[in-house]
């Protein structure tokens, strides 16, 4: 037992929030219809800065738009980058069972075929994400229950028109949806 709550927010993906979900069985139902693809992310950090955009986009066979997250300054390595390299749904259902490495190198080559160098690496992790895009979406920005105070948010609802193609804005406008009607209620 965690301890006594005055209320829960799930924010799983919809496969695991179904179980959590079913003292409400409406919200447990929402869970059934959605669907997710899976999706092969490698973050990697590089010596020195690209000094170009902080996404890059294209309709590219291997590489989904990949986002700069910060540049760093280390003292003791120098000018930093990390890069989010996410593979396609298409090129990630058709590597599912490939090990991380050569997940790795493949998106790391395609990333270089698309700056136009090679810069070197520094770290870099490797995940394979089997509950990453949803295809089919909650119509609702969120799920609350106010007599229970059980809740769900995340990247598998329809936040103000987004679609899961936005990932976290679309999680983050979810919760943040939720919080607004939560604390609505409390006044």
């Amino acid at each position: 037992e965690l301890g006594c709550f005055d209320s829960v927010i799930i924010t799983t993906p919809a496969q695991q929030a179904k179980a959590l979900l079913e003292a409400i069985p409406e919200f447990s139902n929402n869970t059934e219809s959605i669907s997710t693809d899976p999706c092969w992310v490698c973050v990697i950090k590089i010596k020195g800065q690209l000094n170009s955009a902080d996404v890059f986009y294209g309709d590219h066979p291997v590489l989904f738009p990949a986002p700069k997250i910060v540049p760093n300054l280390d003292d003791n390595q120098g000018e930093l980058e990390t890069w989010v390299l996410e593979a396609t749904k298409h090129w990630s259902k058709n590597h599912i069972e490939a090990n991380a490495t050569d997940i790795f190198d493949a998106l790391y080559a395609a990333f270089c075929e698309l700056i136009h160098k090679t810069p070197d690496i520094l770290s870099s992790r490797t995940h394979r994400w089997l509950l990453a895009r949803h295809r089919m979406v909650c119509p609702t920005p969120f799920l609350w229950h106010s007599e229970t105070g059980i809740g769900a948010c995340g990247d598998w609802f329809n936040s103000v028109g987004l679609t899961n193609e936005n990932g976290i804005e679309t999680s983050w406008l979810s919760a943040n949806a939720l919080a607004d009607t939560i604390l609505q209620e409390s006044l």
